[in-house]
């Protein structure tokens, strides 16, 4: 009679080729996950302390690269998916992470150190008790501490970066970028990898009447960071009035007229820049009151400089910005001085072009000594220092020699000015 045989459990298909460690593979992983430790404040030494064994499973647990994806439901372009991942890969490859005397690229970090320190993480997490259990907790501590997304990560930096190219994508008038995080197995290999899910959130459109006339106006957001939730941008009631004691908030909308007014007029500054600068602007600035009698913010730059105001009205429980004007306008309290200063009126300065921020940084002030000393008497000399990378698209030659004609004059400015238009 024949013996009945057990039955073997299938098995799955190996995965060897996957999981092999080379000694390339095996040497650069160690140099990775002793620097690692540095970066966590350990000592590298502990890395000697885990057996071949040990490190060669450490090893298998393979992370990828991020990979980057529209979030399913999100209309993102793909040639932006590809930029994103290409910006991306540059970065990693080229920065470094933590001190840079270590040398040790984010790249690396992502896909070695990352996985180091989750493979502690998930043995620290088993129950089973090991030689090394105490050695796994000391180094799992300071994983959960630098791993755990939040402001200590290690990979902060990266996430900020990826944040600021989403926002040279972004428009209030059309979309704004964000993403999400998933971790996920990758599709062409045994390998584990962030997804960095890119999300685009519609800009909420709604009509306003001001002057008789419908005008467009879109609400301000930011996007999501690293999670799901949408900011949009609101201040309170007695913010804008001053006397008035409810909890209610106002939303805020910015018309388009208005986004073209900033894109001309802070022209050293790029789209992200202009975003984040008229965001917190409208969070953390006072409200003021211009000549005209109309509200408005008050824009201001990194250093909290003023660069320009924002006038608005509330209808319906709304504040829409209208405009930006330059702090050379004579309605502004900055641009009323400049004006009795110089004795000048707006068009004589906007024909300057010093409605642009441009013009103070191009225009060589010690060549026009009433200027310089009218600039230095209102306090404006920080419009000649702002930093930019930006390529004014304006005649600066042209505006520059319009100055000098007005200000370094014996005719008058109104005969200066008829000069002028009959060359241009």
């Amino acid at each position: 009679m024949a013996k009945n045989k057990k039955k073997k459990k299938p098995q799955p298909p190996s995965l060897k080729r996957d999981y092999e460690v080379t000694k390339t593979y095996f040497d650069k992983f160690s140099e990775v996950a002793r620097k690692t430790l540095q970066l966590m404040n350990l000592d590298p030494a502990l890395y000697n302390k885990f057996t071949k064994k040990q490190k060669i499973e450490m090893m298998r647990a393979k992370f990828a690269a991020p990979h980057f994806e529209a979030k399913p439901g999100h209309e993102v372009p793909r040639h932006y998916i590809k930029f994103i991942q290409k910006e991306s890969t540059e970065y990693m490859e080229h920065i470094k992470i933590g001190d840079p005397s270590l040398g040790l690229s984010y790249y690396d970090y992502l896909t070695m150190g990352s996985q180091f320190g989750n493979f502690i993480n998930a043995k620290c997490n088993e129950k089973q008790n090991c030689e090394q259990a105490e050695l796994y907790r000391i180094i799992s501590e300071h994983v959960q501490i630098y791993e755990d997304f939040g402001d200590n990560s290690l990979i902060m930096p990266y996430f900020r970066y990826l944040r600021h190219i989403l926002g040279h994508l972004s428009q209030f008038n059309y979309r704004m970028y964000g993403f999400e995080l998933d971790w996920k197995e990758t599709k062409t290999r045994f390998m584990l990898a962030v997804f960095i899910q890119i999300t685009a959130i519609e800009c909420e459109k709604r009509n306003f009447i001001f002057k008789d006339k419908k005008r467009p106006a879109f609400r301000l957001l930011m996007a999501n960071f690293m999670k799901p939730e949408v900011t949009y941008i609101d201040t309170p009631y007695h913010k804008v009035f001053k006397n008035n004691t409810s909890n209610k908030f106002l939303q805020i909308y910015i018309q388009s007229h208005a986004l073209l007014r900033m894109k001309e007029r802070l022209d050293t500054l790029n789209l992200n820049e202009r975003n984040i600068l008229l965001i917190s602007s409208v969070v953390l600035n006072d409200v003021i009151k211009l000549e005209t009698g109309r509200s408005a913010f008050e824009m201001h730059d990194s250093n909290q400089n003023i660069i320009a105001y924002l006038p608005f009205v509330v209808q319906d429980d709304c504040v829409i910005i209208l405009t930006v004007l330059p702090v050379t306008n004579p309605t502004t309290p900055i641009g009323k001085k400049l004006c009795e200063t110089l004795k000048a009126t707006k068009e004589e300065l906007e024909i300057c072009g010093m409605d642009k921020l441009s013009y103070f940084l191009l225009t060589d002030f010690d060549k026009i000594p009433r200027l310089k000393h009218a600039i230095e008497l209102n306090n404006l000399t920080y419009l000649t220092e702002l930093q930019s990378i930006i390529q004014p698209l304006e005649n600066i030659q042209r505006t520059k020699g319009i100055s000098a004609s007005i200000f370094q004059t014996e005719y008058s400015n109104a005969d200066v000015l008829s000069e002028i238009e009959g060359k241009y």
